[in-house]
């Protein structure tokens, strides 16, 4: 039964010594812009609106893994990273605050036969300094090429991680060990 703590790894750590699967989150760019929610659901529709009145920082987040699981028979899995954030269950026109969701973000790009990949689909996310965000992880295994639903796919593993984490640490790099957890994937509302 493999265990539900993640642990976190010095960017100089050597993770080659190490047979557990591996995700690996860089900060590569923070921008600072002042707008308001109709230039931001313009500009990044996916990720939740905020107050008008309140700067935005926007964080520029890469994604590596190391000695992902091999999934399929004949070649090395086909990995891709998809990214969901939990923010407020919206219901119709109206946004629920008791109740939370994951929504997704966004996908990097599928890396074909490759254990250890590199990805070159970077993900943008609003930072919010003195709130909690979580983030989830999903890395799959792509079977079927042509479908978004994830259940198509083959499960590698999740992790899951705080954007201050990221943000906050040395060099501003982050090791989590992945969870091979397939339940952690499912989008569900909870209250928070």
């Amino acid at each position: 039964q493999p265990s539900l703590r993640f642990f976190s790894l010095p960017s100089s750590s050597n993770l080659s010594i190490s047979n557990h699967p591996l995700i690996v989150f860089q900060l590569y760019n923070i921008e600072f812009h002042h707008l308001t929610n109709y230039q931001q659901y313009n500009m990044y529709p996916q990720s939740p609106l905020r107050d008008d009145s309140s700067p935005s920082t926007f964080v520029d987040l890469s994604v590596s893994c190391k000695n992902l699981k091999d999934m399929d028979l004949f070649s090395k899995s086909d990995p891709q990273v998809v990214l969901f954030m939990k923010v407020p269950a919206v219901q119709g026109q109206r946004t629920q605050s008791r109740y939370m969701e994951w929504r997704e973000i966004g996908r990097t790009e599928i890396i074909w036969n490759n254990l250890n990949p590199k990805f070159a689909q970077s993900f943008r996310v609003t930072y919010r300094f003195e709130e909690l965000q979580e983030l989830k992880f999903v890395v799959v295994d792509i079977d079927k090429k042509n479908s978004k639903n994830l259940a198509d796919q083959d499960f590698i593993g999740v992790a899951m991680v705080n954007l201050s984490e990221i943000v906050g640490s040395p060099g501003q790099v982050l090791t989590k060990q992945l969870v091979l957890d397939s339940t952690k994937t499912t989008s569900h509302k909870q209250k928070p």
